[in-house]
This record gives structure tokens, C-alpha cells and sequence, in this order.
């Protein structure tokens, strides 16, 4: 069984974790990412958080495992 796993890639302060988070391996699908946005009310993405954000998921290239 693969489990999944959120991180905060870009945190504001020790309090204020960001408006984005980041899923290792998203309803247990190895080698996939995804991001979501998790924005207040009159908050916006810089342009490299919507672009993860419009790009999601992601899933590894087929080549070499490791």
C-alpha cells in the first residue's frame, strides 16, 4: 500500500503555512503530485503557484524506475 503525503512547499511564516499544498502519491497513486490551492477570501497565487496549481497532476515519466 502506497500513502500519500502533504507538505507545504511555500510557507509564509511559522504560523502561516501558504496557499498551496502539495500531495506525494494523491489517492495512493504511486509516482503522481498533485497541488492544491487553499486561498482565503481576496487572496491570489503568485504566477509559480497557479501554474503548479492549472498543472495538476503530475505523474512520473516512464524511463528509467528506480
Amino acid at each position: 500500500m502506497t500513502q500519500n503525503c502533504l507538505h507545504t512547499p511555500f510557507p509564509v511564516s511559522d504560523g502561516d503555512f501558504g496557499r498551496v499544498g502539495m500531495t506525494v502519491n494523491p489517492d495512493e497513486k504511486p509516482g503522481t503530485l498533485a497541488f492544491d490551492s487553499n486561498l482565503g477570501p481576496g487572496q491570489s497565487l503568485n504566477a509559480l503557484q497557479a501554474a503548479l496549481v492549472h498543472g495538476s497532476p503530475y505523474a512520473r515519466c516512464r524511463g528509467k524506475q528506480h
